[in-house]
């Protein structure tokens, strides 16, 4: 069923597979294998398979029409389909799923609120929405579309300033601003809010997640305070009962 993943795939998919093993061990495996799910900002498609495989059925959405060409092409599922669309305004009744996957991908939305509040519109009442947000304030990282991690540490305008300069000579998405641990609660704050970074990442090999070794060194009372400047936050977003 479906067709080749490509090795590139393949090793994302990976991630996607961590994403399958924290569901099943916060919400359970039960709920995932009879779930409607949604794929938000799915690209090509190797999340979306993957997901195909332990859920009842799941739509894989994105804004990229190529990607989606490519998509279909590679996979076949039958309880798997594509709907190109912007999150802004999903093509969903309310209602609808019983779990939204949003992973990695709020770093590129300019109304992230609208989204979150899309998000839980679709949602069924008391559905969950996984969600994976690189740490503005992150102190590991490599540079993404050659700016440097550490410019978004200033305030908005000068990262403004450096895109405008360097978008004349590096390729550059429409939009990429991480957000801090604060402007996420903030903008999930609809939601019943469930912060799970710090059991995800002290318990790492429960999930397949591989972390650097000094992190592995701290003390839990030091991880837990530094947890701020993590290079990503993890969130279970349950959506209050009607």
């Amino acid at each position: 069923m479906g067709q080749k993943i490509f090795k590139t795939d393949t090793q994302r998919a990976d991630k996607y597979k961590t994403i399958e093993n924290i569901i099943n061990a916060f919400i359970g495996k039960e709920y995932l294998f009879r779930s409607r799910s949604l794929d938000l900002g799915c690209a090509t498609g190797y999340g979306s398979a993957h997901f195909a495989h332990v859920c009842k059925w799941i739509v894989g959405l994105d804004v990229d029409y190529d990607y989606l060409q490519l998509a279909h092409s590679r996979y076949d599922e039958a309880n798997l389909c594509w709907i190109c669309q912007d999150c802004i305004q999903l093509p969903f009744y309310s209602n609808t799923f019983d779990l939204v996957i949003y992973n990695g991908m709020i770093m590129y939305a300019q109304d992230p609120r609208r989204i979150l509040l899309e998000i839980q519109r679709v949602l069924k009442s008391e559905g969950y929405c996984y969600i994976s947000s690189t740490n503005r304030y992150r102190i590991i990282a490599r540079s993404m579309y050659y700016t440097p991690y550490w410019i978004y540490w200033f305030p908005k305008f000068l990262y403004k300033l450096y895109r405008k300069m360097a978008k004349n000579y590096f390729p550059m998405p429409a939009y990429y601003f991480p957000l801090s641990w604060k402007e996420l609660m903030d903008v999930c704050g609809q939601f019943e809010i469930h912060d799970i970074t710090f059991e995800v990442i002290s318990h790492n090999e429960n999930y397949g997640i591989t972390i650097p070794k000094i992190i592995k060194l701290l003390p839990l009372f030091l991880l837990k305070r530094i947890l701020i400047f993590s290079s990503v936050f993890i969130l279970l977003l349950r959506k209050k009962g009607d």
